[in-house]
């Protein structure tokens, strides 16, 4: 059985939620003043309501990205490959 993936590799939608995890993943380890920071200093304060709230936030702001976007490239490139 295959595997499926959420995103076509290079497709826009997948871009979205890589750059995503990325800028988070950056906040964390420069210290930017954002969602990924304020994981950290609430894991390290340990207020887990305010970690997992973080967490959560950040993924639905994700998979809201991931929404409009693919729903963005289906408007403007009616002629792309379906899977």
């Amino acid at each position: 059985m295959r595997m499926q993936t959420p995103f076509r590799p290079g497709s826009a939608p997948g871009a979205v939620a890589v750059g995503r995890a990325r800028r988070m993943t950056a906040e964390w380890i420069i210290g930017g003043q954002g969602l990924g920071k304020l994981v950290i200093t609430a894991a390290l304060s340990l207020e887990t309501t305010t970690m997992w709230a973080a967490i959560l936030a950040s993924s639905l702001v994700a998979g809201l990205l991931f929404s409009l976007v693919t729903l963005a490239e289906r408007l403007l490139l009616p002629w792309a490959e379906r899977r």
